[in-house]
């Protein structure tokens, strides 16, 4: 599967849950599932470096438009980075 963002975002493919994660004191502790865990974030806030983070790197509560289409994938269709770039079947909504 490729994703292919309409504006800049984060994704991540684990095979660990938010809890798993959450839970484990070192890597050691993390058995992989066979699930994949796919986190789609349209923003991240950002990580501190000692008392706390920058304030212009902080998120706020508040409303998020962002966009994304999943393609199908396979080693066959070529390079996964110029199929990327090829234009998405989704407009993004006018502002």
């Amino acid at each position: 599967m490729l994703i292919v963002p309409g504006s800049p975002m984060s994704v991540t493919a684990l095979q660990f849950s938010a809890q798993d994660l959450e839970s484990a004191k070192h890597i050691s502790e993390l058995n992989p599932r066979k699930e994949i865990f796919l986190s789609i974030d349209a923003k991240q806030h950002g990580l501190g470096n000692g008392p706390g983070t920058i304030e212009a790197y902080c998120l706020k509560p508040g409303p998020v438009d962002f966009s994304h289409c999943f393609r199908r994938y396979s080693k066959e269709k070529g390079d996964a980075t110029l199929l990327g770039r090829v234009p998405t079947p989704f407009t993004p909504r006018a502002k």
